[in-house]
């Protein structure tokens, strides 16, 4: 995977080649998905949207440590689904190999394709008694144009967290 975005995990998969930035953004997003479940959970149906999700799994790459990526940090709390995307089949198939023992496993739906099509084809819409917290985090900004932002923002409720590199 040499030249890659990505490395070889423990497992045998691959893990998104990261650093001291995304441990940082998942402490983020734990803490959101930990507010937005504990205060609205009697109030409608909470479904994890993850548009990039990626293989699972972070790896180091400069001390080789591994953590979980955004939707195994999302699984630590307690949406009703969890609807994660992957546009490399390579990675959806590592997402779905590192989910198959967990026990939310049955509340999960991995999609594999371009997030863009799913939303345009009206894959991802939500009626007005689900509250959706979407992670959007591209690796450029050319990954989340803004016509498919806008049809995801139609959902009746809905959190839009998205993330922007500015710099390398």
């Amino acid at each position: 995977m040499e030249g890659t975005p990505y490395l070889t995990a423990h497992d045998g998969l691959p893990a998104r080649k990261s650093g001291e930035w995304a441990r940082r953004k998942h402490h983020f997003l734990c803490n959101y998905c930990g507010i937005t479940t504990v205060s609205m959970r009697n109030r409608f149906k909470l479904v994890y949207l993850d548009v990039m999700a990626g293989p699972g799994l972070c790896k180091m790459e400069d001390t080789g440590e591994e953590f979980p990526g955004s939707p195994l940090v999302a699984l630590q709390h307690d949406f009703a689904e969890y609807v994660l995307i992957e546009e490399e089949s390579v990675l959806a198939d590592a997402l779905r190999q590192r989910l198959a023992a967990h026990p939310k496993v049955r509340k999960t739906k991995v999609i594999q394709g371009n997030w863009v099509n799913v939303v345009e084809s009206g894959g991802l819409d939500f009626d007005a008694s689900t509250l959706v917290v979407a992670f959007v985090d591209p690796t450029g900004i050319s990954q989340i144009p803004l016509r498919a932002m806008r049809r995801l923002a139609k959902n009746p409720k809905i959190d839009l967290l998205v993330t922007i590199q500015y710099r390398l």
